[in-house]
């Protein structure tokens, strides 16, 4: 199989589980290894591929972002109509709840190749995801709260730090942080793939030197691979996100759990 059917099948994979609680790097980290692809540059690519689904994204949620930049001019204006105030909230519980993970991201920056290529470390994440579905599946599944609060952003937000790690979910771990501090589950997913925008973009900006040090042919590739993992990844969001519920995820705690064997399985063979 040739590099380019390689990375046209990790770009429908991201797509794909970008959305769903199963962690995109992790299942990336885990192809790239099984296949020996990409050695050397996972944690770029990856962020690469985080990029194509960061435009499905801004995409996708355009009419929402479109809406809290109106509300934001117009309460910087003097208006205080109940609308407005409600987005207001929702503009500084995302900025709230994205703070941890930026901080961290900061940090480990440097370390985001090496971490890719610890399949033992990937199926921890695995392990954990799975864990913590099932905990959410018994613990959170009658949440009805339907406004945001400084609590469930700040339990989504410190959630959204464990996802920065491959095998660890970002969109499970931020719905899961959120549901467990009572909201609801539209809610915490609204939530949760908003915090995935800057997180991304952020992770884009401080990768972009790493990027230069990629082979052309390969850095082509890439940018051919980030492109299908834009329209995949927004193709999934319309078939996927709204159907998403609390009863699917023992099924996913299933799935991961085998995953997390099968990665263990791999990283210690001889």
């Amino acid at each position: 199989m040739n590099d380019l059917i390689h990375y046209l099948l990790l770009a429908i994979l991201q797509g794909i589980s970008e959305i769903l609680p199963i962690s995109s790097s992790g299942h990336l980290a885990l192809y790239q290894a099984i296949f020996n692809v990409n050695q050397g540059n996972e944690g770029t690519f990856s962020i690469l591929l985080h990029a194509g689904s960061l435009l499905a994204f801004l995409v996708y949620f355009f009419p929402l972002l479109w809406r809290l930049f109106i509300s934001f001019l117009k309460f910087i204006q003097g208006q205080r109509h109940a609308s407005i105030q409600e987005d207001i909230a929702l503009l500084r519980y995302w900025m709230i709840a994205t703070l941890p993970a930026a901080f961290i991201g900061v940090f480990i920056s440097d370390w985001i190749d090496a971490i890719f290529q610890n399949l033992v470390f990937v199926g921890v994440g695995f392990l954990f995801t799975s864990g913590l579905l099932l905990l959410v599946n018994f613990l959170a599944s009658n949440t009805k709260k339907n406004t945001y609060s400084l609590r469930s952003s700040l339990g989504a937000g410190l959630a959204q730090m464990l996802g920065i790690f491959p095998g660890i979910s970002r969109s499970g771990s931020t719905i899961s942080g959120a549901l467990l501090t009572g909201l609801s589950l539209d809610k915490a997913k609204e939530l949760s793939f908003l915090m995935f925008l800057p997180l991304s973009a952020g992770s884009l900006l401080l990768s972009f030197d790493t990027f230069v040090r990629v082979e052309t042919s390969t850095l082509w590739l890439m940018i051919l691979a980030t492109v299908v993992s834009t329209l995949v990844t927004w193709v999934t969001l319309h078939l996927v996100l709204n159907h998403l519920k609390v009863k699917h995820f023992p099924y996913f705690s299933l799935y991961l759990l085998l995953l997390a064997l099968l990665t263990f399985t791999i990283a210690w063979l001889p």
